[in-house]
């Protein structure tokens, strides 16, 4: 009896639950506040601020664009007109544009109908696209820097937040053959299989994931221009990877994989950051209702700010917040390592904070690899995200890396299979994300409930724990691998007996 596991019979999570901590009867006024002097000299530094833009404003009074400035409340506060944020680059990549979010719905539309007036007028071509119902994002292709001298000198430039270089996508998959054979499974007739939304490059129709493929490709490219390299493997690794690996890290009964192509091969096509959201955003819109776990291996190739997220990441969050769905993330690749140089920041969308980001261990150790067993890969990046949220929350076996005696790169990798259908291995935080997507997805199967992805991520972070040979300082594990390493299906829905659990 004493090794017998009874299922968690009962999830209440609050139907309220707005605070951090429980509060307290802390009487002591805030250190923010001033009395007395200080006070009064505080105020006459503040109105000395504003006054020294007051003609700036005069002018600006009869302008329908609304008065923007930046205020600065610290030792030495002060206040001056807002300027749009402008990067150059080259002139022949393609540039967004943001405007100001003035907190207000109606002023808001009616400053991108005046923009999109001004960008008309002067024959500037345009691509809108909707990060978010209230984050447009405008995209301009020709004579960038003609074009970007012309919203200079004109009154419109006065509602721009920021003018900058697109972000692109690009992706490389190395690999090592890997000779054994995989016999294919099947679904079992009867048997319930919940889907996980694969948004990657395609999955290749091989033998040992077609049977599981649900409904048809959702793509907006050509056959021509899709390469499924990328998304077959990370298919692989959901589906198989413990079988592959001969581990019950995940221990799932199989899953349904639902192929959402929302990138081309890099080498035909190149993907800006509005048309990567745009796929994202039909393929889930197109499919939310039957699928509610979604793996993205896919991140802008940016290092995430500390104090603002990313507009990935806000048009990840609005997706999943409008849909109630959960997106496995995955925290991006760093090759510092291979320069011995420290790892480097986790990248833009990977800030998303509704999502579940995922970092990468080191399952196996060989001669030239940086990272013992169960400790951080030598390429995952780290933590923390903008305003020292906990990003990556979790991690999970991505493979191990190094440098050999003659400088070259090494790799041991964890296992899935290439186009052709045979086995590879490859590293990468792109596939310790997928084994998180699974679980995620096979925890709501098991539930048979209605899906909750709060619910679901909590389950999973809880479940997490360090392993006991993990070398990082106490201080740093978070900033590196979140809470952890999570358990298995089993473990997080199985209880011993006159154990209770309070997530």
């Amino acid at each position: 009896m004493d090794n017998e596991r009874l299922p968690i019979k009962f999830f209440a999570p609050r139907e309220i639950d707005e605070l951090r901590v429980e509060g307290n009867r802390n009487r002591e006024p805030p250190r923010w506040l001033l009395t007395g002097q200080d006070l009064i000299d505080r105020s006459a530094q503040l109105l000395d601020a504003f006054h020294s833009f007051s003609s700036i404003y005069e002018q600006r009074v009869s302008s329908p664009i609304p008065f923007v400035f930046v205020a600065k409340m610290c030792e030495d506060a002060t206040f001056k007109p807002f300027d749009p944020i402008v990067q150059w680059d080259k002139e022949d990549k393609a540039y967004k544009i943001k405007l100001i979010d003035f907190q207000n719905y109606e002023t808001n539309i009616a400053m991108q109908r005046l923009f999109e007036k001004c960008l008309t007028k002067n024959g500037i071509s345009y691509q809108k696209t909707l990060y978010t119902s209230q984050v447009p994002v405008y995209k301009i292709k020709q004579l960038p820097k003609i074009t970007i001298d012309t919203l200079t000198n004109d009154p419109s430039f006065e509602m721009i937040f920021s003018i900058e270089p697109m972000p692109q996508y690009t992706l490389s998959l190395d690999f090592i053959d890997h000779n054994s054979d995989v016999s294919p499974i099947y679904p079992v007739n009867g048997r319930r299989y919940e889907t996980l939304g694969i948004l990657d490059n395609g999955i290749a129709s091989i033998p040992q994931l077609q049977p599981w493929i649900d409904g048809k490709r959702w793509t907006v490219y050509p056959e021509n221009v899709i390469s499924s390299t990328h998304g077959t493997f990370v298919a692989g690794a959901a589906l198989y990877g413990d079988i592959l690996e001969e581990k019950e890290w995940i221990g799932h009964n199989g899953l349904k994989l639902f192929d959402a192509t929302i990138f081309p091969d890099p080498a035909k096509e190149f993907l800006d950051e509005d048309d990567l959201i745009a796929n994202i955003q039909e393929a889930i819109k197109a499919n939310h209702e039957k699928i509610k776990v979604w793996n993205l291996s896919v991140s802008i190739t940016r290092e995430v700010n500390n104090s603002k997220f990313s507009d990935f990441a806000v048009a990840l969050d609005a997706l999943q917040e409008q849909y109630n769905i959960l997106i496995c993330k995955s925290a991006g690749n760093c090759k510092n390592f291979t320069m011995h140089l420290s790892k480097g920041r986790i990248h833009e969308g990977a800030d998303s904070v509704l999502s579940l980001v995922v970092g990468s261990m080191a399952h196996k150790k060989r001669t030239f690899d940086f990272a013992d067993i169960d400790n951080p890969s030598p390429f995952t990046r780290v933590g923390p995200g903008p305003e020292f949220i906990i990003k990556p929350e979790v991690t999970h076996y991505g493979g191990n890396a190094g440098i050999d005696d003659h400088g070259k790169l090494v790799i041991s990798g964890v296992k899935s299979f290439f186009t052709n259908g045979t086995t590879i291995e490859n590293v990468s935080t792109s596939f310790s994300t997928p084994r998180v997507a699974s679980l995620a997805t096979g925890l709501f199967q098991e539930l048979d409930e209605k899906f909750d992805p709060l619910l679901i991520k909590g389950l999973i972070i809880h479940s997490a724990s360090y392993p006991h040979n993990l070398h990082i300082p106490e201080a740093e594990r978070t900033n590196q691998i979140g809470f952890g390493i999570p358990q298995n299906i089993h473990n997080i829905l199985y209880n011993e007996p006159y154990l209770a659990q309070q997530y």
